[in-house]
């Protein structure tokens, strides 16, 4: 296995590279005309609208019935967005079927992947059993499993609601990556650095009842926290390797804060993240560039997966 100390040992080799590059100005060939098409789609369709709206409120004001009035001020308020959304539609379904076709190219380094869109993970009731975070509702955007040098993993871009209604708040948008460990550990145990007040944040979401203790290694808590629900101090050896772990993320994933869950054979990374992470430039936007666009969504794979590698291997004895 290569060396995990350094993402780029990782990264697909050049032959896979030029699958993705030919992938990519397939695409790049295609999009002008669908720009152009979706253009005019939005033109006709906004533009006819326009002209039907204005026509029928100028009639329902000039009857003077108020009622007749107040439905065809009411038409072109609520008609404008549903237009709108089935002028861009045909983009939409383009973007995603992009999506689709590009992202088992791009992650073709990783046997058997699996991608869908606005899929629950499998491990979300897991999570939610933890009682780690208290959420009403979720939602979902790319979600990826698939299996790397034996290890099988589950990684999906979630966002987590509390209330309903008009009292549905965000909580948290996370990439929460899972796989699971050989050797489990006896309870629920939470690791994170101690930095700054973002940090800080997105800790307090995580673990309310659980307990802080100490490794017993000084210079270890001095800049690293833990928590469990477990009696008496957490395993020495056990926190100088989640401690390393995490300084190796902190170091290679620049997004935000992180954290390291065990419990029992389960191991959850929670990795704060902005909307869409994995996200392509919309047609409007131009062509997608290699080096821009793709080669940092690979990078941030191949450092998800070393780091999943590294996490399996935490307290075992080597």
């Amino acid at each position: 296995m290569a060396d995990l100390g350094d993402p780029k040992n990782w990264l697909p080799g050049e032959a896979s590279l030029n699958v993705i590059r030919a992938a990519i100005a397939s695409y790049n060939a295609e999009r002008p005309a669908i720009a152009k098409a979706q253009t005019r789609r939005v033109a006709l369709m906004m533009g006819g609208f326009v002209v039907v709206a204005l026509a029928a409120g100028a009639a329902a004001i000039a009857s003077g019935n108020a009622v007749l009035a107040g439905i065809g001020i009411g038409f072109g308020f609520f008609g404008a967005p549903y237009v709108w959304s089935k002028a861009v539609e045909p983009t939409r379904q383009f973007q995603q079927a992009l999506r689709q076709r590009l992202f088992p190219v791009i992650f073709g380094f990783i046997p058997k992947l699996s991608y869908q869109n606005n899929k629950p993970p499998r491990f979300l009731q897991k999570l939610k059993a933890t009682g780690l975070l208290s959420w009403s509702s979720t939602g979902h955007d790319d979600w990826f499993a698939g299996e790397h040098d034996g290890l099988e993993f589950e990684l999906s871009e979630t966002e987590f609601f509390t209330g309903s209604g008009k009292h549905k708040s965000s909580l948290l948008k996370a990439l929460v990556f899972h796989s699971r460990r050989e050797f489990g550990f006896d309870g629920l145990l939470l690791a994170q650095q101690k930095t700054n007040a973002v940090h800080r944040y997105f800790r307090d979401l995580f673990g309310k009842n659980l307990r802080t203790v100490k490794s017993g290694l000084n210079a270890v808590d001095e800049t690293h926290e833990f928590r469990t629900d477990k009696e008496g101090p957490v395993q020495a050896q056990l926190s100088l390797e989640m401690a390393k772990v995490l300084d190796w993320l902190q170091r290679d994933w620049r997004h935000g804060p992180v954290q390291i869950v065990f419990q029992a054979k389960d191991c959850y990374l929670l990795l704060a993240a902005k909307a869409n992470h994995f996200e392509l430039p919309h047609i409007d936007a131009g062509d997608i560039d290699f080096e821009r666009d793709v080669l940092p969504l690979i990078r941030d794979m191949v450092v998800l997966l070393a780091i999943g590698h590294l996490i399996a291997k935490i307290g075992i004895k080597q």
